[in-house]
């Protein structure tokens, strides 16, 4: 990119990254890939600090909570989990019968996550014991992205031609 210097390369995924996440200060990324792997990276020393594994499927999605202490990914598996970004360990795994999650986002306290599904379904989940909390039906086509709004509650979500607002 012009004017800018690449400082590193980040190395370690087998297969195509499809997503990239930083924390709210910029001291972790998060990258998903094709490979059914999340690596959690130190972006100052470009170290892979941890390799998340668990889904069955292409990781298609990743975001980073507020606070910088949970992971959450979505894959073709059609699951959602969320890491502890400390440790590695897996802390919840989310789904919905007869759909599949597609996009995950959390609160701006990390308290909670929200994941969108291809069934037209936003749906909030308590980020800790994965026991969900609400559930919206969406009208129309199947949502495809979700994300809160900085500091509040409100919920931005986009399906294929249009984007929706919800408290």
């Amino acid at each position: 990119v012009k004017g800018r210097k690449r400082l590193r390369v980040l190395k370690g995924h087998q297969e195509q990254i499809t997503a990239l996440a930083f924390d709210g200060q910029g001291r972790r990324l998060l990258s998903a890939s094709w490979d059914e792997t999340a690596r959690l990276w130190d972006p100052a020393t470009g170290k892979a600090l941890h390799v998340l594994r668990g889904h069955q499927g292409e990781v298609t999605h990743a975001a980073l909570s507020p606070d910088g202490s949970l992971a959450a990914t979505t894959s073709g598996d059609g699951l959602a989990r969320v890491w502890d970004v400390r440790s590695g360990a897996l802390i919840a795994t989310v789904g919905v019968s007869g759909g599949r999650l597609v996009a995950a986002a959390f609160g701006p306290r990390s308290r909670q996550v929200i994941t969108v599904s291809d069934t037209m379904r936003l749906l909030t989940w308590d980020a800790r014991s994965g026991a969900m909390v609400g559930a919206v039906e969406g009208q129309g086509h199947h949502f495809t992205s979700a994300r809160f709004a900085a500091g509040s509650q409100l919920v931005l979500t986009s399906d294929r031609r249009r984007a929706q607002l919800w408290d």
